[in-house]
């Protein structure tokens, strides 16, 4: 990531594999994806199947190292696909903005 980059984000990020699952709306969950990019703020979730922006969902955030999960709503805010992905380089997914964090969570 460009130093440019890296000073426009809101927050410090995580770069360490995550399991998450999501649900969105009355959807089937979702399990055992894998968050590759970890904030305060939100996460990316590796993934082919990708939703539209805008798109609410629930997350359930396991900790790495076996540590605590965590319930949290979030919304898709950016979204790769292969095509994208393969002409700038970026990994396949989407960018999930959480919504309505305590403090404590975050």
């Amino acid at each position: 990531m460009t130093d440019q980059l890296q000073n426009k984000r809101r927050a410090a990020r995580l770069h360490q594999e995550i399991l998450v699952a999501y649900r969105s709306g009355e959807g089937e969950l979702v399990s055992n994806c894998c968050a590759i990019d970890f904030s305060s703020v939100g996460l990316f979730i590796n993934a082919t199947t990708l939703l539209p922006l805008g798109t609410s969902l629930q997350l359930i955030v396991s900790l790495p190292g076996g540590g605590e999960s965590f319930e949290v709503v979030g919304r898709v805010v950016r979204a790769i696909d292969e095509d994208q992905g393969k002409l700038t380089g970026a990994d396949q997914g989407m960018g999930i903005e959480f919504l309505d964090v305590e403090p404590v969570t975050q």
